[in-house]
């Protein structure tokens, strides 16, 4: 399954609510979850990192950065996940133009 955590406007929560959902899969229902963070602020990958070095337990979820350009090459990797759930969080401010494209790479 894939998720999308997205909106043009900053400061709304993406990455809060992203971050909060991948722990409550991963704890509630038991899911490998996978987070590609594609905002360009890097906030959850840089928590996720801050996070690995603080606690000597295991992250609940991994995260992948990575620019919107890249996922098209990533994308047969990505989708031959199995038994899991992939979460996206998106920058703020992207064009039309950005938003369609992200919007076809998720078909």
């Amino acid at each position: 399954m894939k998720i999308v955590v997205a909106n043009q406007k900053g400061g709304v929560g993406k990455s809060t609510t992203c971050i909060l959902l991948a722990n409550y899969l991963a704890l509630e229902k038991k899911d490998n979850v996978i987070i590609l963070d594609m905002d360009f602020q890097d906030s959850i990958y840089s928590r996720w990192e801050k996070e690995k070095e603080l606690y000597a337990n295991d992250p609940l979820y991994e995260v992948i950065k990575m620019e919107v350009e890249e996922y098209p090459k990533y994308k047969v990797h990505i989708d031959s996940l199995q038994g899991g759930m992939l979460l996206w969080t998106c920058l703020a401010g992207w064009t039309r133009t950005s938003l369609l494209l992200y919007t076809r790479m998720l078909k």
